[in-house]
């Protein structure tokens, strides 16, 4: 199965800006690589505030939504590129014509 979304980048995108920032800061602040930091950001979000993890929920709901939506676009049309830092995400967004509708409203 073709999988285009990094765990490891969600974790990185919900600790940079929000409601997840100072969680992120407070537990994994030591953490330089993305991906021990993903891991620590895993390894600590039931000690998160509930906003914090209110917005986890939120972006995974979103994300869940982006892979059932673009699964099929983005074996169609991305399938040799490498996963990780948004490649998948912008050769879908070069293809943006050519997505089926329910993907194209998830990219922008």
């Amino acid at each position: 199965m073709f999988c285009f979304v990094s765990s490891l980048a969600f974790a990185q995108d919900i600790s940079r800006k929000g409601p997840c920032r100072a969680d992120a800061e407070k537990f994994c602040k030591d953490q330089k690589k993305l991906g021990p930091y993903g891991q620590c950001m895993k390894q600590h979000e039931a000690k998160f505030s509930t906003a914090c993890k209110n917005h986890i929920a939120k972006v995974r709901e979103k994300t869940q939504g982006f892979i059932n939506a673009c699964k099929s676009d983005a074996q169609s049309f991305c399938s040799d590129i490498k996963v990780g830092q948004g490649r998948v995400y912008h050769c879908l967004k070069k293809h943006k014509k050519e997505l089926a509708a329910n993907c194209r409203d998830y990219v922008n």
